[in-house]
């Protein structure tokens, strides 16, 4: 039950307590002595609202067809409504499409879908080089956003002292040596800064925690491609709505990458770079080998 849900089935607003059953007692509700907020009519009938809705949302959902596992995620480029799929018979094959109802009209054969959205997956898939230079991304905008970097020696030495002193302020005050009112400021002061530094360290293991979580989800997206090819449809589904927050539509034959999550839209413009670094490398070494004769480096003998 969620939070909001809890409060809407709480009987203390309207002034009932719930009483848990103990033995052989049943659990029941009992009228209380604190003013109700609101009528117990006004409580019945929000929870005949909430019980509708209960059996609304139980519903079992028919089976999604295995040959249209982007059905309800792919949407229409000219009215932008959802796509629907099914198979029409030609004469001599039956025909299946991704397509829009009428009057828009507009379809998409099934083939070319599954052709375009593999080509899209492949512009995901992360080489390992590629991987480590987002991992260093990621690590650059969480210590951004902190401010710290890897705790060093010093840091550990400040914890050591802080508790020896905590340790020392407590045998002292044990000693009678210092007054009750002298030990409590001492302590918070010790104690404050003993979980400031203890803090630093919690905040150091999320966030490698975080960047371990990205090192392994970036790690699957060196095969993103074969991981949807080779999973069922409820899988297929679950790898298309990680990476399309809402529905997404094709554009010239390709997906349109505005509607990516973001971390998606980082890693296609990575491969993008890549790629456009990697064109230019194999220019400059088509324009030199163009530079090299039939006699190769060595330079001819000059005639006499």
């Amino acid at each position: 039950m969620t939070a909001i849900a809890s409060i809407f089935r709480n009987h203390l607003y309207y002034g009932g307590v719930f009483i848990k059953g103990y033995k052989d007692e049943e659990e029941t509700i009992v009228e209380g002595i604190h003013e109700p907020i609101i009528t117990k009519q006004l409580f019945l009938k929000v929870q005949d609202i909430l019980n509708k809705r209960c059996k609304k949302y139980h519903t079992e959902h028919k089976k999604v067809n295995e040959k249209f596992p982007l059905k309800g995620f792919l949407k229409c480029p000219v009215c932008s409504t959802p796509l629907t799929a099914s198979s029409s018979k030609g004469r001599s094959k039956h025909y299946t499409y991704y397509h829009c109802i009428s009057p828009c009209n507009e379809r998409y054969r099934l083939e070319d879908v599954n052709l375009w959205f593999a080509d899209f997956l492949k512009s995901l898939s992360l080489e390992k080089p590629m991987q480590k230079i987002v991992v260093e991304i990621i690590k650059d905008k969480l210590v951004s956003q902190s401010g710290k970097t890897e705790l060093g020696p010093k840091h550990f030495e400040k914890v050591k002292n802080i508790e020896a002193k905590l340790i020392r302020l407590q045998d002292l005050y044990v000693e009678g040596n210092i007054e009750k009112s002298e030990y409590k400021i001492a302590k918070e002061r010790y104690d404050n800064i003993h979980q400031e530094l203890k803090s630093n360290e919690v905040e150091l293991k999320d966030k490698k925690r975080v960047i371990e979580i990205y090192e392994s989800a970036l790690t699957k997206l060196e095969s993103i491609g074969y991981q949807y090819n080779v999973s069922d449809i409820e899988g297929k589904r679950r790898i298309i709505g990680s990476i399309f927050p809402k529905k997404f539509q094709f554009e010239n034959k390709k997906v349109r990458t505005a509607d990516l999550n973001p971390l998606f839209i980082k890693i296609s413009s990575i491969n993008s770079l890549s790629k456009r670094t990697k064109k230019r490398t194999n220019s400059k070494k088509l324009n030199l080998s163009g530079m090299v004769g039939d006699e190769g480096f060595e330079p001819p003998t000059p005639s006499v």
